[in-house]
């Protein structure tokens, strides 16, 4: 990951918690690296200038069972679209959703399948994001049963 950030001239940062999480923690080590991999790499691909910082915080902790939840965080200075727009969380980067409705718009040349997901399930949402040529609209908390019932649907119009 490491190699990677640094022939494109990013910085990669690592951000522990180290206070509240102990120096050693036990898991599936072969499915965290999997994970955190594709996401650096990711994050790798689609940033241009900047820096990658993997955050990592001890959300919850169960002493008398041993369990722990670490909560990981890749963040990014790419310039690009994030899928979810509308949330209050800071690590998350938001648009308007007239922004939104304008580059589904601008995008709708050939058909693309679009599938708005967000947090916001205000009154007449949906039908702004299927009037602006949105394929289908999903509000969260998600279902995967759902998320995958509503792709299947839309890829099946094509």
């Amino acid at each position: 990951m490491g190699i990677l950030a640094e022939e494109k001239g990013l910085v990669l940062q690592i951000q522990i918690d180290r206070k509240r999480l102990p120096e050693f923690v036990t898991g599936d080590e072969l499915r965290l690296h999997q994970i955190l991999t594709n996401l650096v790499n990711n994050a790798v691909k689609f940033t241009e200038h900047g820096s990658i910082t993997i955050k990592v915080v001890l959300e919850k902790e169960d002493l008398e069972n041993k369990h722990l939840v670490l909560h990981f965080n890749i963040i990014d200075t790419a310039s690009r679209i994030i899928r979810n727009f509308g949330q209050d969380k800071p690590n998350e980067q938001t648009l308007p959703k007239k922004l939104v409705i304008n580059l589904t718009k601008r995008l709708k040349g050939g058909h693309i399948p679009i599938v708005a997901m967000t947090a916001n399930a205000m009154s007449g949402d949906r039908e702004k994001c299927i009037n602006a040529g949105m394929d289908d609209y999903l509000t969260k908390p998600f279902i995967p049963e759902q998320v995958a019932s509503t792709l299947q649907k839309v890829v099946s119009k094509e």
